[in-house]
């Protein structure tokens, strides 16, 4: 399925900016944009000589909240006439959140990045800057908190299920007092592809989908559990 839409007009309506912990952050409802936007002050350059990154001169649109396509693909096999095997993927693109896991854990100085060094797994001089700062305008004026590093994409491709079935004898079945019976063996959430930019666990799982007092959303991650991996044992039985 697929999620295109765009605001055209608010006719005499006027809708407040959501702003996310920082002001440089907002949501919004921007006639020609999403429902609901991102807008951030954008890093457009990164000084590492001088330490500083320069952003825009005020928060431009930054994507969209919600993704723009999510699918899933399915495929049943049969071999040898009594082994059936499936496999599930599910997937989605187009969206972003504010990930405020990588944004606590940077700013408290727990995360692995800030402490393990350049190649090791640690940020780079330039990813530092652009998470740290110090931030200034293209027109010379410092910015405080820039959160653009951390509205991240949610794009995956995941293996949701993978299963064998293998349908018993009838000689078997019988013994069991059944007219049929199988066994299955089954894993599901076995593997996922996310996007590199995104810093965590598992980018389709919303922590905070609650409305504001002007009745907006935001779609955050904070330190959310992952959804588990599950392995699966069944025995089938028909009467």
């Amino acid at each position: 399925n697929t999620l295109d839409n765009k605001l055209l007009s608010l006719g005499e309506i006027t809708i407040p900016n959501q702003a996310e912990i920082s002001p440089d952050l907002t949501f919004r409802y921007a006639t020609g944009r999403p429902l609901a936007s991102w807008f951030s002050s954008k890093i457009v350059k990164i000084d590492t000589a001088a330490g500083v990154a320069t952003v825009t001169d005020t928060p431009v649109y930054d994507g969209p909240q919600f993704p723009t396509f999510q699918g899933n693909l399915r495929n049943t096999v049969t071999l040898f006439r009594n082994l059936r095997l499936y496999a599930l993927f599910t997937g989605q693109s187009g969206g972003k959140i504010l990930n405020v896991t990588p944004l606590i854990t940077d700013l408290t100085g727990m995360s692995a990045q800030v402490n393990l060094p350049a190649g090791k797994g640690g940020y780079t001089k330039a990813e530092r800057i652009a998470r740290f700062g110090p931030f200034v305008t293209q027109s010379g004026t410092p910015v405080g908190l820039v959160l653009d590093s951390y509205v991240q994409p949610t794009d995956y491709i995941r293996l949701q299920e993978l299963s064998a079935t293998y349908t018993l004898p009838s000689a078997l079945a019988e013994r069991l007092h059944a007219t049929g019976a199988s066994i299955t063996l089954a894993g599901r959430n076995l593997h996922l592809w996310k996007s590199s930019k995104f810093q965590g666990y598992d980018p389709e799982v919303i922590s905070n989908t609650q409305n504001g007092g002007t009745n907006q959303f935001a779609t955050t991650e904070e330190f959310t559990v992952p959804q588990p991996r599950r392995f699966v044992v069944r025995l089938n039985l028909e009467f």
